[in-house]
């Protein structure tokens, strides 16, 4: 009994238990509000709603970098002095990497409207979610890496929860 004892209070499985129950939550909530979401939406809004997804998901990638993945190798390489000099550098990549597209955006706005139906605000709301997420990336990574794991849980389902909200809210004020 003394050994299960010590298996319960061991510290990865603790932290494996947080992560494997926040990331369960983290994909039953879509689940749980897609019968309030096919109430409330129009056969239009799936639409918005599915383009505005895709464009966040490629912006996400353009913005970000995959800045979360070299830190996350970095993170033990460099010494503990560095490491906010490297994260801060990753950053202003990342932002970088936001304004040339949003320049862009000022320039193609209209093909994507066309390619895409998302009107011109939401393309730039897009962008501005994409980098948000890109400062969340980083943000959790560190966590991880950090060991806290329950930080990195609750800001995980917050994020979700966020995340939910604000597509429910884009259909709401569709053109």
């Amino acid at each position: 009994m003394k050994k299960i004892n010590n298996i319960l209070k061991h510290p990865l499985l603790k932290a494996s238990l947080i992560y494997t129950i926040c990331d369960a939550i983290n994909k039953a909530v879509p689940f749980f509000i897609l019968p309030i979401l096919s109430h409330y939406l129009l056969p239009s809004d799936y639409g918005l709603v599915a383009n505005f997804g895709v464009l966040a998901g490629i912006l996400n990638l353009l913005v970000l970098l995959t800045m979360d993945g070299a830190i996350s190798v970095n993170y033990h390489r460099i010494s503990k002095f560095e490491l906010p000099v490297y994260i801060f550098n990753s950053f202003l990549i990342s932002l970088g990497s936001f304004i040339f597209l949003f320049i862009v955006f000022f320039i193609i706005n209209k093909s994507i409207n066309e390619l895409l139906e998302i009107p011109f605000k939401y393309q730039i709301l897009c962008l501005i979610m994409a980098l948000f997420n890109m400062i969340s990336s980083i943000n959790l990574i560190i966590w991880r890496l950090e060991e806290r794991s329950l930080n990195f849980g609750i800001y995980g389902i917050g994020n979700t929860l966020v995340n939910i909200v604000f597509f429910f809210n884009i259909s709401s004020y569709s053109e």
